[in-house]
């Protein structure tokens, strides 16, 4: 069974033949220890070629140029990349409290022309594919820049043409920005370079690296069974910077819910497992599935869930409590 996710849930159904029906469900998640990373696809060994050659065929080319969208942006708003060349496109990306944002190109700023890698967080070096249609960017596929991890890299890979699957292992795992992880407050050069039909996208360091206070914190948003899982944004508190607040009713007995950051399935906050304890906190990840945090409160209660983001020790760090 192909499964996208690192964590599932799986069901089976037994029918006793006196009438007696049992139903088993089991959840799991992946081993890195067992199962190893897969490789990316090997379709395409030579991604790039300098000096050019053919041309893209006009249904690939954009009209008005190339536009580019991910986690900082909460999927939305794409911003257009600057002409610094011929053929080559520019944007400067900052990495937000996490240490690590991903994102995709778009054509004329159309969502349903997407370039991508073909898998999710790929690193430096991954093969360009696309436009394509309905690219969802956990699963379908967007590049991730992931703190200092890219800056020992990218000189020797941009250096060589890296074969389509090449790269760390951070292509085969959950993107979890550990506290500890540099990253916060680093610019990226983006580049998308077009030659002939060969099309290549990498990125680099710029200096200097923003100050956390310059950064934007981001929106979160509750995601829960008293609201049918959509995502209800959290209000700010006027009064202490980091602090976001929801008001909920319940409407059975307990309640279970997430936080995410940015409309993100990959930012998610989460417990470890079904928990009551708002000290289990793990996350932003995209690990969550099924790992969500319990209220214990009764039909029709009323209850105030706070949650906490703000820079201690030089890392970001999260706290919620109700």
């Amino acid at each position: 069974i192909d499964l996208w996710r690192r964590t599932n849930f799986s069901g089976v159904l037994s029918k006793g033949f006196g009438g007696t029906n049992g139903y088993c469900i089991a959840w799991g998640t992946v081993d890195d220890e067992k199962l190893k990373p897969a490789p990316g696809p090997q379709e395409q060994q030579l991604l790039f070629w300098p000096g050019g050659g053919g041309s893209l065929e006009p249904e690939v080319r954009p009209e008005g140029g190339y536009w580019i969208v991910g986690s900082w942006t909460e999927w939305g708003a794409p911003a257009p990349m600057e002409e610094e060349s011929v053929g080559v496109f520019g944007y400067t990306i900052t990495l937000g409290v996490n240490g690590w944002e991903h994102f995709h190109i778009l054509l004329d700023g159309d969502a349903r022309r997407v370039l991508h890698p073909g898998r999710p967080r790929a690193p430096l070096g991954t093969a360009v594919l696309g436009p394509d249609e309905d690219v969802d960017s956990i699963s379908g596929g967007s590049w991730l820049i992931h703190g200092g991890a890219d800056v020992a890299a990218q000189d020797s890979r941009r250096a060589l043409p890296a074969a389509a699957g090449d790269g760390d292992t951070m292509g085969g795992s959950v993107m979890a920005a550990p506290a500890s992880r540099g990253g916060v407050g680093e610019r990226y050069r983006v580049r998308l370079t077009i030659a002939g039909k060969w099309r290549r996208l990498d990125w680099e360091r710029l200096e200097p690296v923003l100050e956390p206070s310059a950064l934007d914190i981001g929106r979160y948003y509750i995601s829960s069974d008293w609201n049918g899982w959509v995502l209800e944004e959290m209000v700010p508190d006027a009064s202490e910077e980091g602090m976001f607040q929801a008001e909920v009713s319940l409407q059975r007995t307990g309640g279970r819910f997430q936080i995410l950051r940015n409309r993100d399935y990959a930012q998610v906050f989460h417990p470890s497992r079904l928990s009551q304890d708002c000290e289990d906190m793990r996350g932003p990840d995209e690990g969550g599935y099924g790992l969500d945090w319990y209220l214990g409160g009764a039909l029709g209660e009323r209850l105030r869930i706070s949650f906490e983001r703000r820079s201690k020790g030089g890392a970001y760090v999260a706290q919620v409590v109700w």
